[in-house]
């Protein structure tokens, strides 16, 4: 990828409940809320988020582990493409996509759009 070229995620279906796009999506921007406007890489978001969920006592096996990262990575895509709750504020590094190609996308900073209003 060139520079400033937007990296893709690869599109997965993933179906789940209001009410638990919800949770992920609050628990996800309180966590942006608290980076504030510098932002937090993707791949530290994710990794925040799965710790929360082990603390909670969701992930009581492999595939819970599973199950939750596919929804959060969903979630995360949804709040930047549809909602635009969350901004990509950077994209990573040419040294970063060509180091680890398939999880380039990771690596981009994430934040909190300055204009959300949480209903």
């Amino acid at each position: 990828a060139g520079a400033g070229a937007e990296v893709e995620a690869p599109r997965v279906q993933v179906t789940l409940t209001y009410d638990k796009y919800q949770q992920v999506s609050r628990l996800l921007i309180t966590r942006l809320r608290e980076a504030g406007g510098d932002g937090v890489r993707q791949a530290d978001l994710m990794r925040w988020f799965m710790d929360r969920q082990a603390e909670r006592g969701v992930l009581n096996s492999r595939e819970d582990m599973k199950d939750e990262y596919r929804l959060m990575k969903a979630v995360i895509q949804n709040m930047i493409r549809n909602e635009g709750n969350v901004l990509v504020i950077q994209e990573p590094t040419n040294e970063e996509v060509e180091a680890r190609p398939s999880r380039a996308v990771d690596m981009r900073v994430l934040a909190l759009n300055p204009n959300y209003v949480e209903n």
